[in-house]
């Protein structure tokens, strides 16, 4: 296949043609928000850390997770790992509010706290967006002071993480990566090194330096909650029986993610040859035109953008027999959910790092001998093709 690589969850390797993404210690590639924080990390220094190692038994842990919502659903496997480590402990979370849908409800977490950063939230409006950084700043540290937490854990390696607020919270234990700077705000900060090691390898060494375990090979693995019984109900009633379709994905947070509308017009065409009836899902007024779009014409395409919420997407992914996505958060979806997934992969995050854990999904990213064609690589016959190996039933052992 031309143009791009193949990549199964046991091959997928760095991106070794790719420059490094730190600058100096840190993830940030603005040079005048590097020199801020390399300014704020001299001022911090000069604070007191205030560490203090977590009792025995009956710790309060509180997990930061940052950035959006496949941040969130990889953040899961966090939780799991705690709660095997250390089913002692009682766990909270400090997200965004765009990902609390995650964590609401989730029978590892006992309380859920909101912290909406003015960097990475993508509501309209600086002046908005800064007031409500504010506002949840400020309700958040009152309520992991009322909480007590014994040790927080912040998984987010990138700016903005979660330092400031842990600090401010009196939090005694503090870990995180001093990538994402205000390291000198936690009371362990480890060193980000540019190795391959995927997030949750990553988010594992900050949890094993942050309580003490009885065992530190515990698997990373995706813990969604369980869909309420009225959300699967609804995603049967929208989407059809479980099995019975495709969930194809266009859409991306970042649109240097996404793949060229007319390659996706392809798929849907092979699709159409294949028998496959076919779910589009999107958030958004663009992804909402490019699904209409695709949709136009097909009497088994339906186009359900902006019509579920998010039980309802993670029960329309469980339930599908494969999807089709570019890199966002129904690729892990797909992942946690063990369902085949055939995932089209941008240059801006590594595979190694960030690809979906899950033997049953094939990562096809584009050629980096030929950066200027970007993701456009990869090709609708490679997707097809990724796809039939996937749903292709096993061959018996002679």
């Amino acid at each position: 296949m031309a143009g791009q690589r193949r990549l199964s969850p046991r091959a997928v390797q760095p991106l070794v043609d790719r420059a490094s993404p730190l600058r100096g210690p840190y993830l940030v590639k603005h040079r005048g928000l590097w020199i801020a924080l390399r300014m704020i990390d001299l001022v911090a220094a000069l604070l007191p850390r205030r560490g203090a190692a977590p009792p025995a038994r009956g710790a309060r842990v509180l997990i930061a997770v940052g950035g959006h919502l496949g941040d969130a659903v990889i953040a899961t496997s966090a939780l799991r790992w705690l709660a095997s480590a250390r089913p002692d402990a009682e766990i909270g979370v400090l997200a965004p509010s765009w990902s609390r849908a995650v964590f609401d409800g989730h029978p590892m977490v006992a309380r859920v706290h909101e912290l909406d950063h003015w960097r990475s939230s993508r509501r309209p409006g600086r002046l908005a967006r800064w007031r409500r950084y504010r506002s949840t700043r400020s309700r958040a540290i009152a309520e992991l002071r009322r909480a007590g937490y014994h040790v927080a854990v912040d998984l987010y390696d990138h700016f903005p993480n979660a330092a400031g607020v842990l600090w401010a919270s009196a939090i005694p234990s503090r870990v995180g990566y001093r990538s994402g700077g205000l390291g000198p705000l936690y009371s362990t900060a480890l060193p980000w090194s540019d190795d391959g090691t995927h997030v949750m390898e990553r988010h594992q060494l900050l949890l094993q330096h942050a309580v003490a375990a009885p065992t530190a090979d515990l698997p990373m693995t995706y813990a969604l909650a369980p869909v309420p019984g009225a959300a699967a109900a609804r995603a049967i009633a929208l989407a059809g029986a479980s099995g019975s379709y495709v969930v194809m994905h266009t859409g991306a947070g970042d649109p240097g993610k996404e793949w060229p509308i007319d390659r996706w017009r392809a798929v849907l065409d092979g699709l159409a040859t294949r028998r496959m009836r076919v779910i589009l899902t999107g958030q958004g007024a663009a992804h909402l035109a490019d699904a209409r779009s695709l949709a136009a014409g097909r009497p088994d395409c339906v186009e359900l953008c902006d019509q579920l919420q998010w039980s309802e997407l993670v029960a329309v992914v469980a339930g599908a027999r494969a999807v089709l996505s570019v890199d966002t958060v129904v690729a892990h979806l797909a992942a946690a959910a063990s369902v085949p997934s055939v995932i089209v992969w941008s240059a801006i995050n590594d595979p190694a790092r960030w690809a979906p854990r899950s033997e049953c999904t094939i990562v096809l990213v584009q050629d980096m001998s030929s950066p200027g064609e970007g993701i456009a690589n990869v090709s609708a016959p490679d997707v097809l093709s990724a796809l039939d190996s996937l749903l292709a039933p096993q061959r018996p052992l002679p």
